[in-house]
């Protein structure tokens, strides 16, 4: 694999090179400051620190209109803060001009959660996709890349599939080749997990783990699956109206002494006077 992603110095880089500095690296992956997101008069996050060391998975959850999807948009450049501050990889997301804006891009992935693959391209196409925006490479050695991430997400000789034909796992599969096509530096994920049965999705969990082990990046996900959560989350944080309410590795946050803190992790100290948890609150029956 280093052969071929090496050859392509001048359109990706060195995954290898990139995961020894970054890891060795002082300056964290993605660094938020009071951040501030607000829709109108609405505010959604209300002074949000999250500090994501390179090297490490960490995991953003929170219920329904917590923010937790806003503040992936702001991570990713999507949304600019109505206050606060966002960098990445050491630089503010949202100063100097729109070409160093694109530059500073070019070094994250995203694993959207439907996968966003585009229909009318087969399997391999899509993967390339990225790799059309950096310095013109020779079309054997972006196929040469193409044909080593899909051997790393395990679908080896599918390139020639359209997404039609694959299955729920095969696809999330396939956009997570897309993502890491050129050897990003940070992968935000959102829900990857969303939609398949428990073997994919903790195979999609070996396979994450495995990448921020072998490269080095910093992996940001989306989530609210507790067996995920569990498998491979170097630090969480968790969000309730707009503020984080805990933040740490999972079993510091566990301890945490906070109603949304109780209730995702059904411990509740008090079970004849406890509020329901969310498990309960899903089940049929259950008064809206």
């Amino acid at each position: 694999m280093g052969m071929a992603i090496d050859d392509a110095a001048g359109v990706s880089g060195s995954a290898t090179q990139r995961a020894q500095a970054g890891v060795s690296g002082r300056v964290p992956a993605v660094e938020v400051a009071a951040l501030v997101a607000r829709y109108g008069s609405r505010t959604v996050l209300d002074g949000v620190d999250v500090t994501i060391p390179r090297g490490e998975i960490h995991v953003v959850l929170g219920g329904s209109g917590s923010g937790k999807s806003t503040l992936l948009k702001h991570m990713i450049g999507l949304l600019e803060p109505s206050a606060g501050q966002v960098r990445l990889l050491g630089e503010e997301l949202h100063q100097g001009g729109e070409g160093a804006r694109e530059a500073l891009l070019s070094r994250i992935g995203v694993l959207f959660q439907g996968g966003a693959l585009l229909e009318s391209l087969d399997v391999a196409g899509n993967v390339a996709l990225p790799l059309s925006t950096r310095a013109a490479a020779p079309a054997e050695v972006v196929a040469e890349l193409v044909r080593v991430k899909l051997e790393l997400v395990g679908l080896t000789g599918k390139g020639h599939l359209y997404p039609r034909e694959l299955s729920g796992g095969m696809r999330k599969r396939a956009a997570l080749a897309r993502a890491i096509a050129a050897d990003p530096e940070v992968l935000f994920c959102d829900e990857p997990g969303a939609g398949l049965d428990p073997i994919s999705a903790a195979a999609l969990d070996d396979l994450l783990r495995s990448l921020c082990q072998r490269f080095g990046m910093a992996i940001v996900l989306i989530s609210h699956e507790l067996t995920s959560i569990r498998a491979i989350a170097d630090r969480v944080t968790m969000l309730a109206d707009g503020k984080v309410c805990a933040q740490g590795t999972l079993a510091e946050v566990q301890r945490v002494d906070h109603p949304f803190v109780r209730d995702f992790f059904g411990r509740a100290r008090d079970a004849g006077s406890a509020a329901p948890s969310l498990w309960q609150r899903v089940r049929p029956g259950y008064p809206p």
